[in-house]
């Protein structure tokens, strides 16, 4: 996970943001791809909730109503990007092929009867996320345009949620044996790729420069 979760601190998306060079229009297609993947993440969140105990239905409540409340304040910065999802649809127009692909790992994991993996794609989704924009917010100058919304996504009150619920993962981990934590780490494997895959379909990286020796004859 750790290489994969570099190569996604490291990618232009995020360096350009930090420095307030990302383009706007990027921005805002990824933002609606959060709208869309948040409202998935509520709905997973909920379906979890359902057949877990008591004490862990409270977090994950918790967890579903942080999520409202980020795509809340997401949709008031962003109106249009709100209007342009067409709630109900199989497929919003706007949405990309890599955002579809997260929508239904997020969808099909939380509805598993593997409770260990629910929680795991509901956490890894929060924590990845929120640690790639955090970093983002640490070093973006106070007239950033875009710091607004990284302090909505990481305000006290995610972080101290996901926090939370990762200390309880990692209690399921150890309840579970070797089974439990092959399966956690999976899931955030696969988190970790896909949104990886969804920041470098909004946002190409350039190609690498050529091999010494190797370069195309002019």
């Amino acid at each position: 996970v750790s290489g994969t979760y570099q190569r996604l601190a490291d990618h232009p998306f995020c360096l350009d943001m930090a420095e307030g060079n990302l383009p706007a229009e990027v921005f805002q297609r990824f933002v609606v791809q959060c709208l869309v993947l948040l409202d998935d993440v509520q709905k997973g969140t909920s379906v979890l909730a359902q057949r877990t105990p008591e004490g862990l239905q409270e977090m994950l409540m918790e967890v579903a109503s942080v999520s409202r409340q980020v795509s809340d304040d997401l949709s008031s910065q962003y109106p249009q990007q709100r209007e342009l999802l067409e709630l109900g649809s199989v497929r919003f127009p706007c949405q990309l092929d890599s955002c579809f692909y997260l929508s239904n790992f997020i969808r099909s994991t939380c509805g598993t009867r593997v409770l260990p993996a629910g929680l795991a794609c509901i956490i890894a989704f929060w924590w990845i996320l929120r640690d790639m924009l955090k970093e983002i917010d640490v070093v973006a100058s106070q007239d950033n345009p875009y710091r607004p919304a990284l302090q909505a996504v990481c305000s006290s009150y995610t972080l101290h949620t996901v926090e939370s619920l990762r200390f309880l993962l990692d209690a399921i981990g150890e309840s579970t044996g070797d089974t439990g934590r092959t399966e956690i780490e999976r899931v955030f494997q696969a988190m970790s790729g896909l949104l990886l895959n969804m920041v470098e379909e909004l946002y190409p990286s350039p190609p690498p420069p050529p091999m010494p020796g190797f370069e195309q004859a002019g």
